[in-house]
């Protein structure tokens, strides 16, 4: 539990806009509250290793792979609006 209201209204400004961009998706609350945590694990992750060099050993664009992570989520966002549809 989060006893620092700095960090709790840090937190709240970070999700709420991950919510708010997922809402042109018809998923329910719960499935919105799960996708903001894996969206931020993997941007997290990322950037994490990024800065570690972790990406420094493969002759391969960051970027691109950095377009593949999001395009991912987007595709997993498809699948929980199917999902939440069905």
């Amino acid at each position: 539990m989060v006893k620092n209201d700095a960090i709790h209204r840090a937190g709240f400004d970070i999700v709420e806009p991950i919510m708010t961009a997922m809402t042109g998706y018809h998923l329910t609350r719960e499935q919105m509250m799960h996708l903001q945590r894996v969206f931020r694990s993997i941007m997290h992750g990322f950037i994490s290793q990024e800065e570690a060099g972790c990406f420094r050993q493969f002759p391969v664009d960051v970027e691109e792979s950095y377009r593949m992570a999001v395009q991912g989520f987007i595709l997993l966002l498809e699948s929980a609006e199917k999902e939440a549809q069905a």
